[in-house]
């Protein structure tokens, strides 16, 4: 695991244009290349967001990324086609507890959108202990409040 770096903009822009991240998406739309650029660079350059990818024996499995918002880490990722449903999901959501934990001591809560039809995605957030709840009609809300020993 490590840090999203420029050179990652090629495999981000597939992974976000890609048939089944979009249909899983909360905006269920993709992005022209001037749109992922925009938003890439806006990311890249924000305090408040952070990218990681995973890569494994030279194959890029899949990405996270979270922007804190008023003390909570709002979280999203996606996995490449060729390794989804092999436990990478939960590999970097796990990650991102682990790491937000452990270096991210303002952040109190790691919240999570998905829809309703992304049971897989739901399944792999309750797997690490987050609680769901109804955000919208087609999207629940998972959340895990970060608790520290004083």
């Amino acid at each position: 695991m490590r840090r999203v770096e420029s050179k990652d903009s090629d495999i981000l822009f597939k992974w976000i244009n890609d048939e089944e991240v979009i249909k899983n998406s909360r905006y269920m739309k993709g992005k022209s290349l001037e749109e992922f650029d925009e938003w890439f660079q806006k990311r890249i350059n924000n305090k408040n967001v952070y990218m990681f990818i995973l890569e494994k024996e030279n194959n890029y499995i899949g990405q996270i990324n979270f922007e804190i918002i008023n003390r909570e880490a709002i979280i999203n990722y996606s996995i490449d086609r060729e390794f989804r449903n092999k436990g990478f999901g939960k590999e970097l959501v796990k990650y991102i507890q682990d790491f937000i934990y452990d270096e991210l001591k303002d952040v109190e809560k790691i919240v999570a959108y998905i829809r309703n039809s992304n049971i897989p995605s739901i399944k792999v957030f309750e797997s690490l202990g987050f609680i769901s709840e109804i955000y919208e009609k087609d999207a629940v809300k998972l959340q895990n409040n970060i608790s520290r020993d004083k």
